[in-house]
């Protein structure tokens, strides 16, 4: 029976957390560069230069790949840490009996009296 928790899953809790921040920073950090590269391609096509408009579209579709390939990154890594802080236990008071299941349990005290029913 866990009483504390598992030393090893924090820091996989941990690990998943870091990788998902990181993976929604890298997101955020493409979607802006992606919107600073929206607004190139006007101008470029405006002032005619067609070489520097399709590498600037060239740019913001790779970049629209890209966040959606760290958005589903992100959103899995969700997944598996609500996965892993859903199956963590309970932390139970010290005075808790370690047991395996209702038979282990302890009577404090009792209230009232215990109906008899037919």
């Amino acid at each position: 029976m866990v009483r504390r928790g598992n030393p090893g899953v924090t820091s996989q809790i941990l690990k998943i957390d870091g990788d998902r921040r990181a993976a929604i920073a890298a997101a955020e950090a493409a979607l802006a560069e992606r919107n600073r590269a929206s607004k190139q391609v006007g101008a470029a096509k405006a002032s005619g230069d067609e070489a520097e408009f399709e590498r600037l579209r060239a740019l913001v579709a790779e970049k629209k790949a890209e966040i959606a390939a760290l958005e589903e990154t992100a959103k899995g890594q969700d997944q598996a840490l609500f996965d892993l802080l859903a199956g963590l236990p309970n932390i139970m008071y010290d005075d808790v009996p370690n047991g395996d299941d209702e038979e282990d349990n302890v009577e404090i005290h009792r209230h009232g009296a215990i109906p008899n029913f037919a």
